[in-house]
């Protein structure tokens, strides 16, 4: 079995869909989290300047959804083929326009503009996401198939 160390921020953020994979599947892995100061030194050796990283058996991989999707496929949770494998993949990138909207409300410095994003994200972005999944979900239990994919 191979060996996964996962290095990211001491929160949950584009780490987290990958923790909930290995959890999911009883995978063991290191769950590295760094502090801001650690970050500066660790920035210039990691794939793209950014976290998360993946380490598998020492090679490292990075970008949050490249790592999710290459779990849930170590782990055979992508789907049974490719048109499973890309619905699931397309549920996942909704799911990161729904973490860009968040982190632009989140870190917006202006707080007239941040109320009006927040208002904006509440009554129109976060309904239309909503109405979205349960569209896709329909009457299933799953998105994808019948047991459990890469969401």
């Amino acid at each position: 079995m191979p060996s996964y160390k996962l290095t990211y921020f001491n929160a949950r953020g584009r780490a987290e869909l990958t923790r909930l994979l290995f959890a999911y599947n009883g995978t063991a892995f290191e769950d590295a989290r760094i502090q801001g100061e650690e970050w500066s030194k660790l920035k210039p050796n990691t794939p793209w300047g950014s976290l998360p990283i993946l380490e598998v058996d020492g090679k490292m991989l990075g970008q949050s959804i490249a790592i999710a999707r290459y779990v849930a496929k170590a782990m055979g949770l992508a789907g049974k083929g490719d048109m499973d494998q890309a619905i699931a993949d397309s549920i996942v990138d909704a799911g990161m326009d729904m973490l860009t909207a968040v982190v632009k409300c989140k870190f917006e410095t202006d707080e007239a503009k941040k109320a009006e994003l927040k208002k904006n994200f509440d009554e129109k972005t976060l309904p239309a996401y909503l109405q979205n999944m349960s569209k896709q979900l329909g009457k299933n239990e799953y998105f994808v198939g019948k047991s459990p994919g890469q969401i």
